[in-house]
């Protein structure tokens, strides 16, 4: 299943590409940058797999302006890696889980578990 993980406001994120990537490498150490960034139908900068904790597998990538997160995986696998996200990002920042159909959201509020999260989804 693929979810999304949106900013509300990717500004007052104060997240960098940099940043990020540091991050990815520090939990996962496996992410790439995609190389054709000025394609019109590129719009993702950094992809990985996400090895999750129940031993599963969890495709990510982020948009150019860093503002959405895209989800492959489980709902329990991907719940894992939606709550790193959320410890990334300002607690004031807003964040908002749907599907890629958009047939729900939800808020992704500090202090969410995994456990609640994959419970949303």
């Amino acid at each position: 299943m693929t979810y999304l993980v949106v900013l509300d406001d990717a500004g007052a994120a104060g997240l960098t590409f940099g940043e990020l990537a540091a991050a990815v490498a520090e939990q996962w150490a496996v992410a790439k940058p995609v190389v054709d960034l000025g394609a019109l139908d590129r719009s993702r900068v950094l992809e990985w797999e996400a090895r999750t904790a129940e031993g599963g597998v969890v495709e990510v990538a982020v948009n150019k302006e860093l503002t959405c997160f895209f989800l492959d995986g489980t709902p329990e696998g991907s719940a894992e890696v939606m709550v790193w996200v959320r410890g990334l990002v300002d607690d004031a920042v807003g964040l908002t889980v749907c599907d890629d159909g958009y047939s729900f959201d939800f808020a992704l509020d500090p202090g969410m578990s995994p456990l609640q999260v994959a419970h949303e989804l």
